[in-house]
């Protein structure tokens, strides 16, 4: 085994319409070796044949772990990391695809900074579903990647897809916790930026697509733990209220971004004239990290266009 070994833990369920690009986008690294460990995580679709097929074409590219029972991403992402035998582990998501250089550059990245223990990389959104510009997501200061996560003023770190870490730096308490669906992201971003630095790479090698049966889709889920996370990070204080309310604020608008424009108009006139400053401002940072994300974000669509292609998926800005 060489010492170059880096593994990539892939859990997937039901992904069988996605599975297929997401491993050829794995096929495609630059980077040669590579131990693949994919776990399917209980799926009842076409999942485990589809990645049956891949492997007859692909005859010992991964390592195939089946879990008897579906007890959350978390477990799945965690039986991966401790089966993992290689120097960095990667992490990926079952819909998402990597950037043909995302190892090598990552790995390079690492090597060259010792004191790094978890990477992430900055991620281009993109929907198969329907017309959607690709939005970057870029925040190349962990900290302040964290704060705007857990104040919902900016995006998530995406770290079950753009994160790298050091095997040996591993330990039990640094694992994903079982007991969060849908931020245990950012609670595993967390731990580890309290344990050793973190870094963001400045250019963008993780595509991350919007597909069903996501969790960001349960935005209840995420509401209870995004608020669970405060609780168990930030101590009571002003900082912590002030956390509290700017998640509240955001899942009142994320419940009525649906609904008719008036509804939407006379929610904001009423937080004006009642003088609602986390309303206000929440809204106005949605807007705004939106609006810079499909800006930044203009500039790669073809490379996302060319690397659609080559993984197979019909690109939707092509119709």
């Amino acid at each position: 085994m060489p010492d170059e070994l880096v593994s990539i833990v892939i859990p997937t369920f039901n992904k069988g319409r996605l599975i297929e690009a997401t491993l050829n986008s794995v096929l495609l690294q630059t980077y040669p070796f590579l131990e693949v460990l994919l776990i399917d995580n209980g799926s009842t679709d076409d999942t485990r044949k589809k990645i049956d097929n891949f492997l007859l074409s692909h005859p010992g590219f991964c390592r195939v772990i089946d879990m008897k029972e579906n007890i959350g991403p978390s477990n799945a992402r965690n039986v991966g990391i401790l089966e993992a035998k290689g120097k960095y582990i990667f992490l990926l998501d079952g819909d998402d695809l990597m950037m043909p250089k995302k190892i090598e550059k990552q790995v390079r990245y690492m090597d060259e900074n010792p004191s790094i223990g978890l990477s992430l990389t900055p991620y281009l959104i993109f929907s198969s579903g329907r017309r959607f510009p690709v939005r970057l997501v870029s925040e190349l200061d962990p900290r302040k990647l964290v704060r705007g996560w857990i104040g919902m003023s900016y995006f998530g770190g995406l770290v079950e897809s753009t994160g790298c870490f050091r095997r040996s730096h591993l330990d039990p308490a640094l694992l994903f916790d079982l007991t969060l669906m849908g931020s245990e992201g950012l609670d595993f971003t967390i731990k580890w930026l309290g344990r050793f630095d973190v870094g963001v790479l400045e250019e963008p090698l993780t595509i991350y697509r919007v597909s069903p049966n996501q969790l960001h889709h349960d935005v209840g889920a995420i509401s209870e733990n995004v608020t669970r996370v405060t609780d168990k990070y930030v101590p009571l204080s002003k900082e912590r209220i002030r956390l509290l309310n700017q998640q509240a604020a955001f899942f009142r608008l994320n419940d009525i971004r649906f609904k008719p424009k008036y509804f939407v108009l006379r929610f904001l006139l009423v937080s004006f004239v009642t003088f609602n400053f986390f309303n206000i401002r929440m809204a106005w940072w949605i807007v705004t990290r939106n609006i810079r994300a499909i800006i930044n974000g203009a500039r790669y669509r073809r490379a996302v266009d060319r690397h659609l292609d080559t993984v197979e998926i019909e690109s939707p800005f092509k119709r």
